[in-house]
């Protein structure tokens, strides 16, 4: 099913005793009309639990699934009042577990777990504002299991710390995230909410748009950059706790538009959030392209779902499907890969079979 295109060979036989019969066309796997709409009603915002289609979304933001297939996800709010959740989709049922406050729960922007899944980090986005009504300088926070995710708790302060990217090692835990104006990866440290160290910056730069995640062995880190247009990896050695120096993955550094290919042969508009599957490919939504991407280990960059350039709304076959800045992927226990369609309102699934 995972086949793609190519050419087929049949072996017969066994030991020495073997016939190959080699194919002189290429193979073409015909895909069922498998883009579909999971959740939420398709142009209609809002904030509506119940069942999987009755239920409403408000630009879904980002989300990510646990090891059950339990599906967490945030709804866009910017301020104590901007109507921002965290949400969960679990048994065909959505609920809200926490929304915007007075409390720390302000301006969340990206989700990450810890090893064990027993804790949600939610980034904040702490830059405290009168347009927008946030008046926190928590740039992390969390949930726990035990709580039900809904006992919201500060970890990390940092004033106009600008965080939208959020990383958790897979095995160690350690928490890393991103400072949009000093272009900063930071690790914390804890236990104070200040306890934490700046690492590096992306190609030197200021003011960079980032969203963050391990590879699932914790050998390198990918960061995207989305107001950059690319996206960047380090090498991470856990017991020396050390990075090697960020290079370019995939596109090119403020060069916007698109184009297959590998490495900086390829072009982005805006990447959001990505995703791994079990061979390690990496899926990210093209925002601005209203498309979504896929990512080979070696860096060659391919279509996966979606018309570029063409912003709408439509299921079926992944050639055929439209979506309106997508924003997020997490790929799901079944290796389907789950989008954030933002501008839909809706969740998303693509499922190749």
């Amino acid at each position: 099913a995972r086949a793609d295109m190519g050419y087929v060979r049949l072996y017969v036989g066994r030991d020495n005793y073997v016939e190959e019969y080699a194919s002189t066309t290429k193979f073409r796997y015909q895909f069922k009309r498998n883009v579909t709409t999971l959740m939420g009603k398709h142009g209609e915002a809002g904030r509506e639990d119940g069942g999987y289609t009755s239920s409403k979304l408000q630009r879904p933001w980002t989300l990510l699934t646990d090891r059950d297939g339990t599906l967490f996800f945030i709804d866009e709010g910017r301020g104590q009042k901007q109507n921002g959740a965290l949400r969960r989709a679990k048994e065909v049922i959505i609920e809200t577990l926490v929304q915007c406050s007075d409390g720390p729960f302000q301006s969340p922007t990206c989700l990450a777990l810890s090893p064990k899944q027993d804790t949600l980090y939610i980034s904040n986005f702490s830059f405290t504002s009168e347009a927008t009504d946030v008046k926190t300088d928590f740039n992390i926070i969390y949930v726990t299991r035990d709580g039900g995710f809904m006992d919201i708790r500060g970890l990390c302060k940092f004033v106009k710390g600008g965080t939208q990217g959020i990383a958790v090692h897979p095995q160690t835990g350690e928490l890393f995230f991103n400072n949009m104006g000093t272009g900063y990866i930071y690790r914390f440290t804890g236990p104070g909410y200040e306890d934490y160290t700046p690492l590096f910056k992306v190609n030197n730069a200021d003011n960079t748009k980032m969203r963050m995640m391990f590879n699932p062995e914790g050998t390198i880190l990918y960061m995207v950059v989305q107001n950059r247009h690319c996206i960047y990896k380090a090498s991470y050695n856990a017991e020396s706790r050390t990075f090697g120096m960020p290079e370019l993955f995939a596109g090119a550094w403020d060069e916007s538009g698109y184009m297959n290919g590998t490495g900086a042969t390829a072009r982005f508009h805006t990447p959001g959030q990505p995703s791994f599957d079990e061979d390690g490919n990496m899926f990210v939504p093209d925002k601005d392209k209203h498309i979504i991407r896929k990512i080979t280990p070696s860096g060659e960059v391919s279509l996966y779902a979606g018309i570029p350039d063409k912003s709408g709304f439509g299921d079926g076959l992944p050639d055929e499907a439209k979506f309106n800045k997508p924003e997020a992927v997490t790929v799901y226990p079944d290796n389907s890969v789950y989008v954030a369609d933002r501008d839909n309102h809706v969740i998303r699934r693509v499922t190749v079979e």
